[in-house]
């Protein structure tokens, strides 16, 4: 790799957050004079990180002008997402687009070096497919489900996980002995996001919050175009975000956090609760087994106790972020997880309560949600590597 300067990192994180972009627009995101963009791009472009890849319609003078992008041919990311029911496997390329993707669904009981052993064959199954070389990749990078011990690199035991209690699993030692090359982690709310911020939103907002909402809930967050990491804290701060000090317990141990309200078991649960107080529901006959799927169905038939539910949890919701919003200057708000897709009201009164008292910001509705953490782990390993971390 030629070391980059300062400039050229710039402009590169430029040309690879927004795939396809002018030499215009990047005078107009870096403020450099036009003899020194012109410098730096074609240093970008002779070693290799960079390319001409079209023109624009129209350009100056009448004439059309470049359209540069990332070499995809320069490196590669090996991406494996970690979810509750299953895992993904995927090749990316430089410019963050998925060559390969395999789905595996977990198996009450499998191993951490079962799973690893999944990924190594799709990995070298993809190479030879691919016609790549091993040493074309960089570091693995892992997205995983919560908690994580990050400086250890551990999974915590995370809940309704279908292979079992993985408690206090060093899964990032178990990938590197399985690939013999550096493994990346980072949670998947914080790939979600990136995987969400660099094709749909990076030139329109430079604040952003991504939040998940299903079985836990779990936050990023993009300042000034850049991603926040905070690999020193292990539980997200806005799932655990204190609402009421003497309310329900939450699966972390204390009292009153938004995930013991909004997330999807909190909210069964209290559905549960109501009607063994005696509230009517046709959720009633799966009383005893209720699932987000009959919940999803209450709530498109107007059942009275799911819509009461679904608008009590998505108001706190909202208030949650609206605190957020009070805290850091922000333009846009993702939303995303099993409880968004499943139930789009929620998503709707998050929007309409929170844009009521705060109309300036946005709301987006996350999708391609595997993709998006797959290639958004990659942009974050593609990020280390131009920013020499």
């Amino acid at each position: 790799m030629t070391e980059l300067s300062a400039k050229e990192e710039k402009i590169l994180w430029y040309i690879y957050a927004m795939k396809h972009v002018s030499r215009k627009s990047l005078l107009e995101l870096s403020h450099y004079k036009a003899p020194t963009l012109y410098r730096v791009i074609e240093a970008l472009v002779q070693n290799g990180y960079a390319e001409v890849s079209g023109s624009e319609e129209y350009g100056s003078k009448g004439r059309p002008g470049e359209l540069l992008s990332m070499n995809s041919r320069h490196a590669y990311v090996f991406s494996i997402c970690i979810l509750r029911e299953t895992f993904y496997c995927a090749v990316v390329d430089f410019s963050n687009d998925i060559l390969t993707m395999e789905e595996h669904r977990l198996i009450p009981g499998m191993t951490p070096e079962q799973l690893a052993d999944i990924a190594r064959q799709d990995f070298s199954e993809a190479c030879e497919r691919l016609g790549l070389a091993e040493d074309l990749f960089l570091e693995i990078g892992l997205s995983a489900v919560g908690p994580l011990d990050y400086a250890n690199g551990q999974m915590l035991r995370p809940l309704y996980f279908l292979a079992g209690e993985w408690k206090n699993i060093p899964i990032v030692k178990v990938l590197q002995t399985r690939f013999n090359r550096k493994v990346y982690l980072d949670c998947n709310a914080r790939a979600a996001l990136m995987g969400n911020y660099l094709p749909n939103y990076f030139e329109r907002h430079q604040n952003v919050v991504y939040v998940t909402v299903g079985n836990g809930i779990g936050s990023g967050l993009v300042i000034n175009r850049k991603l926040m990491l905070n690999h020193n804290i292990i539980l997200d701060g806005f799932a655990h975000m204190t609402i009421d000090m003497d309310g329900r317990k939450c699966t972390c141990g204390e009292y009153g956090c938004v995930e013991a309200y909004v997330s999807v078991p909190a909210i069964l649960a209290q559905c549960v609760e109501e009607m063994r107080l005696g509230i009517d529901s046709s959720m009633k006959s799966h009383m005893d087994h209720l699932t987000l799927q009959d919940l999803q169905r209450a709530v498109r038939t107007k059942d009275a106790l799911a819509v009461i539910q679904i608008n009590k949890a998505a108001n706190i919701f909202a208030k949650c972020i609206l605190n957020y919003l009070r805290m850091v200057e922000l333009e846009a708000v993702v939303l995303g997880g099993s409880l968004i897709e499943a139930v789009p009201e929620f998503y709707d009164r998050v929007e309409q309560y929170a844009r009521e008292r705060n109309s300036s910001v946005m709301f987006y509705r996350s999708t391609e949600k595997e993709k998006n953490i797959l290639r958004g782990i990659a942009s974050e390993i593609v990020m280390r590597y131009i920013f020499g971390e």
